[in-house]
C-alpha cells in the first residue's frame, strides 16, 4: 500500500513539472571548442553552422583536414567527440586533428525533415518518385544543386577564414538522404571533395546509380579518372525487420517498405559498380555493420567515416 501511495505521488510530481512548470537544470552543454553561426544562403534561406576546432597542431603541411557533416544538429556532438578524443594522440589512433563543420537548421530539433528533403535530393520531377511510407506525395525536392553550391562557395570559404585548411583534404559525410547528397555530390563535382562517406544512402529515393550521372561519372572516369576516395556503409537490418519492428501493428507494411528499398544491396551495388569502373576510378570502401538498422547505425558510421577521412599518413 505504501508503495503504490509513494509510486502515486512520484507520478502526480512528474505531471505537474511538465512544460513550462519544470525546473531549470542549468546552462545547455556545448562542444569544448565549438561556436554556432547563423549563414543565409543565397536563396535566403538560414543555416546553423556548428564548427569545432582541431584538438592539437595539424600533423600534415601545417594545415587542418576538414570533415563536413549534413544533418548537423543530429551528429555535430558524437562526431566532435569521436574526432577530439581519437585526435589527442595521432601517433597511436592514426587520425589527425582537424576542423569538423556540421550543417544544420536553425532550432534544437535534431532534424527538419522538410528542409532536408529538399536540400539533400538531386533535381527529379514528382513523376519520377517513390511515394512517402505513408502513400503520401513529397514535399519540396530537388534542391541538391544549390545546396551544394551553398557549401562549396559560403561554407568552405567561411571555413577557410577561421583556419588554416588542407584544400586537398576535405571530407563530406552525410546519412540517408545525406548519403544521398553525397552520391551527388561525387557524381556531380567529383573534384569538391578528398573523401565521399555516404551512409545509408537513400539509393531507393530515385534510382540512382541507373540514373543519369552515372552515365557522365563513368566517362568522367574513362577519360579523366577521379582520385576521391569514397566510403560505403550500411547497417545489416536495414533490409529486414528489427526485433521491434517484428512485434510492430505495422510489421507488414514495414516489411514491404524495406523490401522494396533494397538499403543493403543498393549499398552493396554501388559499391561494386564504383570500384569496377574502367579507368582511373575512385578508391572504394564497403563497411556493413551488424546488429544496426537504419537509426542506430549512425554512431558506429560516424566512427569509421572519422578514421577513414583523418587518417594519419605515412
Amino acid at each position: 500500500m505504501n508503495a503504490i501511495r509513494m509510486t502515486s505521488s512520484v507520478l502526480a510530481v512528474a505531471e505537474a513539472l511538465t512544460g513550462s512548470d519544470r525546473p531549470p537544470i542549468g546552462p545547455a552543454y556545448a562542444v569544448p571548442g565549438s561556436e554556432r553561426i547563423r549563414v543565409v544562403s543565397a536563396q535566403g534561406q538560414p543555416y546553423d553552422l556548428m564548427i569545432a576546432a582541431p584538438v592539437g597542431p595539424p600533423a600534415d603541411a601545417a594545415a587542418y583536414p576538414v570533415l563536413y557533416l549534413l544533418d548537423g544538429n543530429a551528429v555535430f556532438g558524437t562526431a566532435a567527440e569521436i574526432v577530439a578524443m581519437r585526435s589527442r594522440k595521432p601517433e597511436s589512433t592514426g587520425t589527425v586533428p582537424a576542423v569538423v563543420v556540421a550543417i544544420g537548421y536553425p532550432g534544437d530539433q535534431p532534424f527538419d525533415l522538410e528542409r532536408r528533403a529538399a536540400d539533400y535530393t538531386p533535381p527529379v520531377t514528382a513523376t519520377e518518385l517513390p511515394l512517402r511510407p505513408d502513400g503520401s506525395r513529397w514535399g519540396k525536392v530537388g534542391n541538391a544543386d544549390a545546396f551544394l553550391g551553398f557549401l562549396l562557395d559560403v561554407v568552405r570559404p567561411l571555413v577557410a577564414g577561421k583556419f588554416a585548411v588542407d584544400p586537398q583534404r576535405q571530407a563530406l559525410f552525410g546519412h540517408s538522404f545525406g548519403g544521398l547528397f553525397a552520391l551527388h555530390a561525387l557524381f556531380t563535382r567529383p573534384d569538391a571533395f578528398s573523401h565521399i562517406i555516404a551512409a545509408s544512402p537513400s539509393i531507393w529515393w530515385h534510382r540512382y546509380v541507373a540514373d543519369d550521372y552515372a552515365a557522365a561519372f563513368a566517362e568522367r572516369v574513362r577519360t579523366t579518372g577521379v582520385d576521391a576516395k569514397v566510403l560505403v556503409t550500411i547497417g545489416e537490418l536495414e533490409q529486414r525487420l528489427t526485433v521491434a519492428e517484428a512485434s510492430a501493428a505495422e510489421s507488414a507494411t514495414r516489411a514491404a517498405w524495406k523490401r522494396r528499398n533494397r538499403m543493403v544491396d543498393n549499398a552493396r551495388e554501388l559499391s561494386d559498380w564504383l570500384a569496377a569502373l574502367p579507368g582511373r576510378g575512385p578508391e572504394v570502401c564497403f563497411a556493413m555493420f551488424a546488429g544496426e538498422d537504419h537509426g542506430s547505425v549512425v554512431p558506429a558510421a560516424l566512427s569509421r567515416a572519422v578514421g577513414f577521412a583523418l587518417a594519419r599518413r605515412p
